[in-house]
């Protein structure tokens, strides 16, 4: 791992809602949690330096933190394990 922090650090530096920036293979990210606290949209968003932003969720939690690191990790453009979905009520879909 080229980040210097790990999931449980890296929510705690962000759970106050504001943002934070790392590195990350030598990319650098502005990462912040958007969406209410609690509830089911919200999430982490991941903004490179010379790019549009990505989205990771639900949830403001440290294991969101963990599955963005580790995504980052393999590749800002390879596929995410955990990217954010809108959350649609069952009573919503029919």
């Amino acid at each position: 791992m080229n980040h210097s922090i790990d999931g449980y650090e890296l929510y705690r530096l962000l759970s106050g809602g504001e943002p934070h920036v790392v590195e990350v293979n030598g990319s650098t990210y502005r990462l912040q949690f958007q969406g209410q606290r609690t509830g089911a949209n919200n999430w982490l968003e991941v903004t490179p330096t010379n790019g549009a932003s990505q989205k990771w969720g639900w949830g403001w939690s440290s294991e969101v933190c963990w599955h963005c690191l580790q995504d980052l990790e393999q590749s800002w453009h390879g596929p995410r394990k955990h990217p954010f979905r809108p959350y649609v009520a069952q009573s919503d879909k029919a």
